[in-house]
């Protein structure tokens, strides 16, 4: 999709939704999640969807597939690749890895303790890899990973979306 294109259709999916319509796109994910939550998410969501012209259904799908909407995440695991190992972890309620954090220098505790700004975090992510990877129909799926799992990861991204139509 041309560079041009794209942030005209990202204005016509912002103008049909609002963060209410976010809210309820979190709920209908994870009916666990509390209104006050669903709402304070959906603002923030909404609001760095918007910053970074990213559907915010993308965004939701993602965190619902990262943390479950749940706060204060922090995952650490063993990577395996072309022979090599080591640890790392993802943080927060979009599982920011540490290498975007060591990248920029951020705080992995605040990444932690903070859903605005990991929100705000993975919004600045999604837009640069829609920058790189934007003519590939599921662009955001690279998120999570670029190897053999992102067929995986795609496949759960799309089921939410499908769920949020």
């Amino acid at each position: 999709m041309s560079a041009m294109i794209m942030p005209i259709l990202m204005s016509l999916m912002l103008s049909q939704s609002s963060p209410i319509d976010v809210s309820n796109s979190i709920i209908d994910l994870n009916p666990h999640v509390s209104q006050k939550r669903a709402n304070f998410l959906g603002r923030i969501i909404y609001k760095e969807a918007s910053r970074f012209n990213i559907d915010p259904k993308i965004i939701t799908a993602i965190l619902r597939q990262e943390s479950n909407f749940e706060p204060n995440q922090k995952v650490c695991y063993v990577v395996h690749r072309n022979k090599a190992c080591w640890d790392t972890c993802d943080f927060g309620i979009s599982q920011i890895n540490a290498a975007w954090a060591k990248r920029w220098h951020l705080d992995t505790e605040e990444l932690i303790n903070n859903d605005a700004f990991n929100i705000h975090i993975a919004a600045r992510v999604l837009s640069i890899i829609q920058k790189q990877f934007g003519d590939e129909e599921n662009w955001y799926s690279r998120f999570n990973t670029s190897g053999p799992k992102r067929a995986i990861y795609e496949m759960s991204i799309k089921s939410y979306l499908a769920e949020l139509e």
